[in-house]
């Protein structure tokens, strides 16, 4: 499932091209081939609920209160 391979960072410099900070177990590395990288990011935006109404499911949450 897309977004599932662990935490990651884009950052975009005006002047560079893209990197990625990739977490991994064992330890973080960086990566300068970021297109696929940039594909899951705009999936899971794509999917992902607004910032309030994932607020307000996260709080109708029994096992939150």
């Amino acid at each position: 499932m897309c977004g599932q391979a662990g935490a990651f960072a884009i950052a975009s410099l005006d002047d560079r091209p893209d990197v990625a900070y990739l977490d991994e177990q064992a330890e973080g590395r960086l990566r300068s081939d970021v297109a696929a990288l940039w594909r899951t990011w705009d999936t899971l935006r794509s999917v992902a609920l607004p910032r309030d109404l994932s607020i307000a499911l996260l709080k109708a949450r029994e096992w939150l209160t």
